[in-house]
């Protein structure tokens, strides 16, 4: 029989900082009250050390990993295999374990697109106000969903022309926003 001192399985979040985050309460309130075997933590990463953790990963067989700010795309570098949707978004916010082997993904898209899912008739024409990860994964829903025209602007308009570059989106300046 298991300890109940040592978890069988184990989980967490790499981030920094990551003082703000309710995941590691959120996922170990789920292990308590659903009586699964785990552990979340929160593993705060400064930028230089992200490869130090991805060994860790590997050596202390975490089963699990969410990524988010500074290192959704610096993770995609160390893990085995990245799914088209990460690779398609530039990031990667979930990592687990497939067949041996470590994978990156990108759920942000998936929670993007599932309500759209839900409408019928999807509009010919979409603008996407932003130019991050979240603007990335809308960018990237939106195709997915076979929407025609795509515009994106931001408030810095290099990041806005970058993001329609790397999509093939169109790019609209943010004073003319409202005319899209």
């Amino acid at each position: 029989m298991p300890s109940p001192l040592i978890p069988t399985r184990l989980f967490g979040i790499i981030g920094h900082p990551l003082g703000h985050s309710l995941s590691p309460l959120l996922h170990n309130w789920g292990f308590g009250h659903f009586g699964l075997p785990g552990v979340y933590m929160a593993w705060p990463v400064a930028a230089g050390r992200v490869a130090d953790f991805m060994t860790a990963v590997r050596l202390l067989g975490i089963e699990g990993v969410s990524v988010t700010i500074p290192h959704k795309a610096a993770v995609m570098e160390y893990v085995d295999e990245v799914t088209d949707r990460a690779r398609a978004v530039g990031a990667v916010n979930t990592l687990f374990w497939r067949d041996g082997k470590l994978w990156g993904e990108n759920t942000d898209v998936a929670g993007f697109v599932a309500p759209l899912r839900e409408i019928s008739g999807l509009p010919g024409t979409a603008l996407v106000v932003g130019g991050g990860g979240a603007a990335r994964a809308a960018v990237a829903g939106l195709g997915e969903l076979g929407v025609p025209e795509i515009w994106v602007t931001n408030r810095t308009a290099e990041k806005a022309r970058e993001l329609a570059r790397d999509f093939g989106v169109g790019c609209v300046a943010w004073e003319d926003r409202g005319e899209r």
